[in-house]
């Protein structure tokens, strides 16, 4: 699992640039952890880390995603314990923090490891970092969030089995599915903020909607889905909506 950016919202046409497969997507371009990048994110940490803690009188779709799936599958537990799988530099855990102020979050963001053992230096409170490569099958979660995380994972059908193996509830938001047979990988430029000015680059996917709902259909309970229509990404000369689903899975004992 490589690092993840959540905060990235539209996709434009001209970042993405098609290619036959992941692994020339991954030769030809300059990746997740690429050390600009990386410090660049960390910079923005700094300046962030304020202003996050309120909530805005405009609540985003995404909030409303968020809060909603997080509310059914944790919102009558105490103590409730999270995985935020790619979750960046932990602004869904500011968002539920303030949203349930009463409850003790145990909230954990698997990254890769260059990007959380950067985030967990300057990180301050309750917040966990642990490098992706520690999400294991003996962990439990109350809920495993991956948001904007399944269309940059190379083995994205290997870590949602993982997630429906160890968690209660899987909340999936802002992935792009696409009707096609097969999905299609891209190499992704983007055009805006800290992103181009680092020169970044990476491999992203399209995933197939049949190939996403023949995996999930027999592996956990869907709750509910979603559209977002505040973000977008090109496909076939239109501007889709990312999507969102909350899964319950059968392997534990819901309270």
């Amino acid at each position: 699992m490589r690092m993840l950016f959540s905060g990235m919202a539209n996709i434009h046409p001209d970042e993405l640039l098609p290619v036959d497969c992941w692994e020339t997507g991954k030769t030809l371009s300059k990746g997740y952890t690429d050390g600009v990048l990386i410090e660049r994110l960390v910079t923005q940490f700094h300046k962030d880390q304020l202003s996050r803690q309120h909530l805005d009188s405009f609540w985003s779709i995404r909030q409303c995603h968020l809060l909603l799936g997080y509310g059914l599958a944790c919102s009558s537990i105490a103590s409730p314990t999270v995985a935020d799988v790619g979750g960046g530099n932990g602004y869904m855990f500011d968002w539920i923090r303030l949203s349930y102020p009463s409850q003790d979050l145990h909230w954990t963001i698997f990254e890769s490891r260059e990007v959380a053992e950067a985030y967990a230096r300057i990180s301050k409170g309750p917040l966990k970092y642990r490098s992706s490569s520690e999400l294991d099958a003996s962990m439990r979660f109350d809920l495993t969030i991956l948001s904007g995380a399944l269309q940059y994972l190379e083995n994205w059908q290997e870590i949602l089995d993982l997630s429906f193996r160890i968690s209660k509830f899987v909340l999936i938001m802002r992935t792009p599915l696409i009707d096609s047979v097969d999905s299609k990988v891209f190499i992704q430029k983007p055009k805006t903020g800290l992103y181009e000015t680092s020169d970044a680059s990476w491999p992203i996917r399209l995933i197939s909607r049949k190939e996403f709902e023949s995996h999930t259909s027999s592996r956990a309970q869907l709750i509910f889905s979603a559209h977002d229509p505040q973000e977008l990404f090109p496909w076939s000369a239109d501007l889709l909506p990312m999507e969102t689903f909350l899964f319950r899975t059968p392997n534990l004992v819901v309270a």
